[in-house]
């Protein structure tokens, strides 16, 4: 099969190959039309560079068996498996895999001595070299080649004396208990990258804002749309298994690492939603979950919505709702450059409220937040942007509008240009002048309030050292529109980003309002709303704002936005 393999891509050329595991028999072709066979006992492939029609989810410079598998008989511990990346996914970590084509069942084993797995026609076995005595040198399928390397200690000797050890005593307070070892670093996906400095230990290199494609373990430096500054990830591809530690918690105890940022969307008002995020040495505890792939699958179960399905599943006695293959091109800018449909897994804990860092208006409970090895209480500061324990990161100070900046007429003088106000005092709206250079920096946006309430306005509502900071930004208060353009060379060079806030006000109801903000990502400039206020006048007249992208009239790099207030 390897040989099929390679003989398929190493010149660069063919679409897609099959192998027979009866009768050895390699097929390659160009047909652009996918004509991989489905027999249990074949493994077929496709190119991700020129995907036949059809291909589906059967491609990659890896492969994937077709059909289920068998039980082997290997010491270890069985699990059901529906596809060959999910067995190597609860793999992960062990010495030992083992699985059979005909039925579904997926062996693996942290016996580290002699190599124990089949090898018949319709079973590939796989096993870690340098663990496992006379292991193959040739196994069969195998998880994809590894880009990068990441140290494994065996022993808390073997830690002490290297750099990490430092690394690690210094972000959870104290050595790992015994039972953490041996303890691999590739198991983790975010690194802080001032520790790293700080102690002198030595990474792989990063390989930049996107992990490369088909190369796990890969060094990078963006997750997710809410990674904390000064952070980078280890790479771990799609897809995961219902049955991985985001699911169980480390060791099965229920506890697992993860970030959250305070919400920036106005949809948390019920539920806080992290993302798993082994190394950040902040533990939430699952207790009582239900899995489901995509969200429209909650809401299928529960109720309609984020916040509603919150609040169902809380009355229905759960403390988690898990979502393991949500796609979301906005909360994944990388997802496209390194071929995978998700990268992460949300993890919402329904009984919280993600309108505060910590999830609770004041201190965690220990039975929901701890610090440490999940042993000690998280002592969580909700004045900063990120889900903290007490830690002196600095990059847990810095979040969306806390960047010093300069004042409006600051500002104003520098750029020569009146940044506060440009209202057109015409029936139609008019581009400010600076629009037209929108191609020599990141991009403009130009977001319209569409509204039949009479008596709407629009203010900045960027306040002290939450000034806009790396773009410029005016409102025309007599069309409702307001235009920024971003200067992505000004820009910090990860996000977070520099970020403008807004209110649109109701004067007919005073106090009722809705907030967004503007600011600039890898995937573009974005605008979202992140708040709801009611005044004196409660529910009666509060706006019920929300935005939708719509095609730009023809100027280049401008991304339009039209604001609904409801």
């Amino acid at each position: 099969m390897e040989q099929c393999y390679h003989k398929a891509y190493s010149e660069g050329k063919h679409k897609q190959w099959s192998f027979a595991q009866d009768s050895h028999n390699c097929y390659i072709s160009d047909n652009m039309h996918w004509g991989g066979s489905a027999d249990p006992r074949v493994t077929s492939g496709c190119s991700i560079d020129g995907p036949p029609h059809g291909c589906g989810t059967a491609g990659g410079p890896w492969w994937t068996i077709q059909g289920a598998w068998d039980s082997l008989g290997i010491s270890g511990t069985r699990k059901d498996a529906p596809d060959l990346a999910a067995c190597l996914a609860r793999a992960a970590g062990y010495a030992m895999f083992s699985y059979n084509i005909d039925s579904g069942h997926c062996y693996f084993s942290d016996k580290k001595k002699d190599f124990s797995g089949k090898k018949v026609v319709a079973v590939t076995s796989g096993c870690i070299a340098s663990q496992v005595h006379d292991c193959p040198s040739i196994a069969g399928p195998h998880p994809p080649p590894a880009c990068d390397t990441w140290p494994t200690y065996k022993t808390q000797a073997e830690l002490a004396a290297s750099p990490w050890g430092e690394y690690i005593h210094e972000l959870y307070g104290a050595p790992p208990p015994a039972n953490r070892f041996p303890l691999s670093i590739g198991s983790w996906w975010l690194i802080w990258d001032d520790l790293l400095s700080k102690h002198n230990v030595h990474v792989p290199t990063n390989s930049g804002k996107c992990p490369p494609a088909h190369c796990p373990l890969s060094h990078y430096t963006e997750n997710n749309m809410y990674s904390p500054a000064h952070t980078s990830w280890i790479w771990h591809p799609p897809p995961y298994a219902d049955d991985g530690p985001w699911v169980t918690g480390e060791k099965s105890s229920g506890w697992v690492e993860v970030m959250h940022k305070r919400d920036p969307f106005g949809d948390e008002h019920h539920g806080a939603w992290f993302m798993y995020a082994k190394g950040s040495g902040v533990w939430y505890h699952l207790g009582k979950y239900i899995t489901f792939k995509e969200h429209a699958d909650a809401w299928g179960h529960f109720a309609q919505g984020n916040e509603k399905m919150c609040q169902a599943a809380a009355s229905a006695g759960y403390d988690s709702v898990i979502f393991l293959a949500h796609h979301d091109h906005v909360n994944y800018p990388c997802d496209q450059a390194c071929g995978a449909p998700y990268m992460n897994i949300e993890i919402v804990a329904v009984k919280l409220q993600g309108t505060y860092t910590c999830g609770v208006n004041g201190k965690p409970d220990k039975s929901i937040l701890r610090s440490g090895w999940a042993t000690e209480a998280c002592d969580c500061d909700n004045s900063l942007e990120t889900t903290n324990c007490g830690k002196p990161h600095e990059q847990w100070h810095h979040g969306w509008g806390e960047h010093t900046g300069p004042s409006d007429e600051q500002q104003s003088s520098k750029e020569g240009t009146m940044v506060t106000d440009c209202s057109a005092n015409q029936t139609s709206a008019r581009d400010p002048e600076w629009f037209v250079s929108c191609n020599e920096t990141g991009g403009c946006l130009r977001v319209t309030l569409a509204s039949r309430r009479p008596r709407l306005s629009i203010v900045n509502s960027t306040r002290g050292k939450e000034r806009t900071n790396g773009f410029l930004w005016c409102i025309d208060h007599t069309n409702m529109v307001v235009y920024l353009q971003m200067n992505a060379a000004a820009q910090p060079k990860v996000p977070p980003y520099f970020a403008a806030y807004f209110a649109v006000e109701d004067a007919a109801f005073p106090g009722n309002s809705c907030r967004f903000l503007a600011t600039h990502w890898t995937s573009g400039n974005i605008a979202n709303v992140y708040e709801h206020v009611s005044g004196l006048s409660g529910v009666t007249g509060q706006l019920n704002c929300k935005v939708a992208y719509t095609p730009s009239p023809g100027s280049d790099s401008v991304t339009n936005v039209t604001l609904y207030t409801g």
